[in-house]
């Protein structure tokens, strides 16, 4: 099932005759390269409206990720970036769809992660039939995914210590690690019951990056799903001692 992109990059206002919104989804919001994944990836673009759409795409490599001298670099040079992305413009009817193609050229052996984001801008249109000048709004919207190509090998070091208040990781391994669906609970729980808990910060952490969040007055037990190249898993982080212990709470899943 399509699923619209649940966050937009930018919206850009200009004063126009006529309100058009150009309607697009995008069937994933991550795109992800790991060792076993094809060379090439599709995103599905979707025109979800009932006008005509010009649709442009930029990519970009993602430098120093994470950081406060993160930045986006356009790709001019595919073979450079290590990520070929085309078409660079296309139109879709409304109702149709089209394809935006990637295709890895980091090769295999190379051990650091690397990084893009692919902005998509479908074109508004102003559809207004009068000649007059009206104050209405054309709204632009840019949808943006995300592209990880996997280093080789997946190294994970994770590590884990408190401070005063505060829950401290340190990503040392050589992948980024997605850290979600979380919740802060007083005492252990059964069954996936989460009724009682209260819901927990996420982050993705690059790597060679640390992440804290505060721990809560009341917080012994704080739950995760831990993402990292193609491992995921469930872990428990114990605070009931006073310090902080990351423990499995289930084996390793693999995509």
């Amino acid at each position: 099932m399509r699923k619209p992109l649940n966050f937009v990059l930018f919206v850009l206002l200009t004063f126009v005759t006529g309100l058009v919104s150009a309607g697009i989804s995008l069937d994933r919001a991550v795109v992800r390269f790991s060792l076993d994944s094809p060379r090439l990836q599709d995103i599905k673009v979707q025109n979800e409206g009932v006008q005509p759409l010009n649709v442009k795409v930029v990519p970009f490599e993602v430098l120093d990720p994470g950081t406060k001298n993160e930045r986006k670099v356009r790709i001019k040079n595919p073979t450079a970036a290590g990520l070929l992305v085309s078409p660079s413009r296309f139109s879709l009817s409304p109702g149709k769809s089209g394809r935006i193609r990637m295709m890895r050229l980091v090769p295999k052996n190379d051990e650091n992660e690397h990084i893009y984001r692919v902005e998509v801008h479908p074109d508004a249109v102003d559809v207004s039939d009068s000649d007059e000048e009206g104050q209405g709004v054309k709204f632009i919207i840019a949808y943006e995914a995300l592209v990880i190509i996997d280093p080789n090998p997946v190294r994970s070091d994770l590590k884990i210590s408190m401070n005063g208040g505060k829950v401290l990781l340190q990503n040392d391994g050589n992948a980024s690690v997605l850290i979600s669906s979380g919740y802060s609970c007083e005492v252990l729980v059964e069954n996936n019951d989460f009724s009682n808990c209260s819901s927990s910060p996420s982050t993705r952490m690059y790597p060679g990056k640390g992440w804290s969040f505060d721990r809560k007055v009341s917080s012994n037990y704080v739950y995760y799903r831990l993402e990292q190249g193609a491992n995921r898993r469930r872990v428990i982080i114990d605070l009931s001692s006073g310090s902080a212990i990351i423990k499995d709470l289930t084996e390793k899943e693999n995509n």
